[in-house]
Order: C-alpha cells, then structure tokens, then sequence
C-alpha cells in the first residue's frame, strides 16, 4: 500500500459516512431504534440524538442517508483504486476522491445555505470543514510524494549502475596488477 495516508484519511471518512447513512436509515424507519442504540452504551446521552435525528422527517432522513450512502461507495472505490498497481487507475482513484469530498461538501453547502436541518447532522462549527480540507491536503501531499514507476529511467539506472559497477571492478583489478608489480620489483 503506497498512499497509506490518503487511504487512512478517507477510511476515517468513509466510516464516519457510513455510520451516519445507517443511523439516519435507522431513524426514518424505525425512530424508536435510535434510543436503543444510544442507550446500549451507558456513556451517551440518547436525547442529542433524538433531537437531532427527530428534526428530519422520513423523506430527508433517508435522501440524506443515500447521499451518504453514494459518498461512501464512492470513497470506498476511491481508496481501491488508490491501492492499485496501476497509474491509470491510481490517478482515476485520486479524481473520483476529490470528486465524492466536492460532492459532500457541496451537498452541506446547500443545506447550510438552504437552511434545511440536514446540516446539523455534519455538526456544529467548523469541525466537518476542517476534515474535508484534511481530506483534500492529504491527497494532495501523497499525489506530491508518490514516485511513480517508469521502466525506461529504472533501465537507465540500473545501466548506469552496472557501467559504474564494471568501472570499479576494472580499476582494482588494474590496482591490484599494479601493487604486484611493485611488489616483484621489490623482491
């Protein structure tokens, strides 16, 4: 695996999506679901989920939830093809990345400036802006430091290589005849 922090960063990315796709499906089907999942771990409070989730109605809950749904299929053929051994399909897999984070961040844009309660599931402040420019920089540093691959410099390389080694080789053998010389005529 060569792009080991684009693949964590949009992991975490595709989790978080996910999980919230699932939450949501669960509370436009079954609202009475989401008190259980809150109440199974003693530590969280159910009623911030419940006013966050009760303030969709079924119809949003699930449009958002197939919109999280697409963004985390996306991602996650993202990062296969990130992990690839071929260029062509690292490179689709760096365009389809950047193209499913701008389609998030468009689809929160529109909530934010539509008003619509959707954008409360990305949370409050700038917490979900930051992971996307996170997302985005993470990108952009492993498509910076990635070496690809190119079989006509590593042919040169390894001929230049082999020249340097066939040079050194010649030199001690013309130094070690030139020490027995010296060593003969001493004699």
């Amino acid at each position: 695996m060569k792009r080991v922090a684009s693949t964590f960063a949009l992991s975490v990315a595709v989790g978080l999506a996910a999980t919230s796709a699932a939450m949501l499906a669960a509370a436009a089907f079954a609202p009475h679901s989401i008190v259980s999942i809150a109440e199974a771990d003693l530590s969280l409070d159910p009623r911030p989920m419940l006013s966050l989730f009760a303030s969709l109605y079924g119809g949003e809950a699930i449009t958002t939830a197939a919109v999280l749904c697409a963004f985390s299929i996306a991602t996650a053929v993202a990062i296969g093809f990130l992990n690839s051994g071929r260029r062509l399909r690292r490179s689709q897999g760096e365009h389809l990345a950047a193209a499913a984070l701008t389609g998030i961040a468009t689809f929160y844009g529109a909530a934010v400036v539509a008003g619509s309660p959707v954008a409360s599931i990305f949370g409050d402040g700038p917490a979900f802006l930051f992971s996307l420019a996170f997302c985005f920089a993470v990108l952009l540093f492993d498509h910076c430091v990635s070496v690809e691959e190119d079989p006509a410099a590593e042919a040169a390389f390894r001929a230049a290589m082999a020249a340097l080694t066939d040079e050194i080789r010649r030199k001690e053998r013309a130094d070690g005849s030139e020490s027995e010389r010296r060593r003969r005529h001493n004699r």
